[in-house]
């Protein structure tokens, strides 16, 4: 899983995401970054948790899963 060019540069510290206090990611190293990439995913969970509400359309544009995000996760964002 180091496909990710981040990974391969060997940084010393990499951004961090939190939703109310939590971190986003169960894993670490390769999975804790790919799980990074559910961010949009993550807030719909944290939105519906929130607001019992359901989830705004738009957060099924959003990777549901690491798994989903296939080899190369950033072939997921096309600009």
């Amino acid at each position: 899983m180091d496909n990710i060019a981040t990974l391969r540069a060997n940084p010393k510290v990499l951004p961090w995401f939190t939703i109310d206090d939590k971190s986003i990611s169960s894993g670490s190293g390769a999975e804790a970054l790919r799980e990074q990439l559910l961010l949009g995913h993550k807030i719909c969970q944290a939105y519906v948790a929130k607001t019992k509400k359901p989830a705004p359309a738009g957060c099924s544009t959003f990777p549901q899963s690491v798994s989903q995000l296939g080899t190369n996760p950033w072939l997921y964002y096309k600009a």
